[in-house]
């Protein structure tokens, strides 16, 4: 799903901030409830394996480095 959202960033560049994703609490692009099935599986799989089952299971096809960055954010 696509949402039009409004980003904001200083005139010296740097930083966005978009209060959407502040305000839904969104953590590098994922709900919470996403990232944490996210990284429950990583957890409790290889990464390999929780990519196979996102891709097999869910329809999601995700990148290994995505995937590491979210788990590290939630744990």
């Amino acid at each position: 799903m696509q949402v039009k959202r409004y980003v904001y960033q200083g005139s010296t560049g740097g930083k966005i901030y978009a209060p959407l994703e502040m305000g839904a609490r969104m953590i590098h692009g994922a709900t919470p409830k996403f990232a944490k099935m996210l990284s429950h599986k990583y957890a409790s799989m290889s990464a390999q394996d929780t990519l196979d089952d996102l891709s097999m299971n869910h329809g999601r096809s995700l990148s290994k480095k995505y995937l590491q960055q979210v788990s590290e954010a939630v744990s």
